[in-house]
């Protein structure tokens, strides 16, 4: 619902970082979406993807929680506000925007075209050399975009995140690096999947709580090793 809703703001994203300001001055762990060579001046655009990625970071759920519950009240969504987050891929703290601080409008503008296009495409009218376009961007890799191309549409997008990767690795896959590569890796999972996509990426991030580290982590699937493990301890 709220990708929905973001589509209005194509043209005046500076009011997305006005709602940030709201956010900031209600005493919510939201960006700070401010321009230290400016004087603390907020920056004049921001892309959908970056808006989103403050709700999808490393931060309590209590405070996921609160954010969602201003931006239900400010964008007037009738969805229900989520209780649990399990399962959802997070960008890094320190690398939550998807463009460099010198803000590019081109750079924006190529986001928004990216974002309005993937809302609308299955994968055979994905608009694969937009996608590439956006992947060349500082701070956006493959990792990163496809993230945020599954909070937006989960049921249709893969992300290529840590956790899913890992997965996929366990199926023989290996970590998409452009944008031709990314759908076929997306159509080689649900090919060896009986599961949605939001449950994939659910099996993931549950894996990812029990497996274990290097080498262990490509030797077994997770918890196949306990018997030789028990044995050498």
């Amino acid at each position: 619902e709220l990708a929905e809703k973001l589509r209005e703001y194509k043209n005046k994203s500076h009011e997305l970082i006005e709602v940030l300001q709201k956010m900031k001055a209600a005493g919510l762990l939201t960006l700070n979406f401010t321009d230290a060579k400016e004087d603390g001046k907020p920056y004049p655009f921001i892309d959908p993807f970056t808006f989103m990625a403050g709700f999808n970071r490393g931060i309590l759920d209590s405070n996921r929680i609160k954010l969602w519950e201003f931006t239900k009240d400010e964008f007037q969504l009738n969805s229900e506000v989520p209780k649990d987050f399990h399962g959802i891929p997070l960008v890094n703290n320190q690398s939550v925007c998807f463009f460099p601080w010198e803000v590019n409008i081109d750079q924006i503008n190529t986001l928004w075209a990216f974002f309005e296009q993937m809302l609308e495409a299955d994968p055979e009218s994905l608009d694969l050399d937009l996608m590439q376009s956006c992947l060349e961007i500082p701070y956006t890799g493959v990792s990163k975009l496809t993230m945020g191309m599954f909070w937006f549409k989960p049921n249709t997008w893969i992300a290529a995140d840590g956790k899913n990767s890992l997965s996929a690795k366990q199926l023989g896959l290996n970590k998409p690096k452009s944008a031709s590569d990314y759908l076929e890796w997306r159509d080689q999972i649900l090919s060896q999947i009986d599961t949605s996509i939001p449950d994939f990426s659910h099996d993931a991030w549950s894996t990812s709580k029990t497996a274990y580290g290097k080498p262990f982590d490509t030797l077994f699937l997770p918890n196949q090793a306990d018997q030789s493990l028990d044995y050498f301890k």
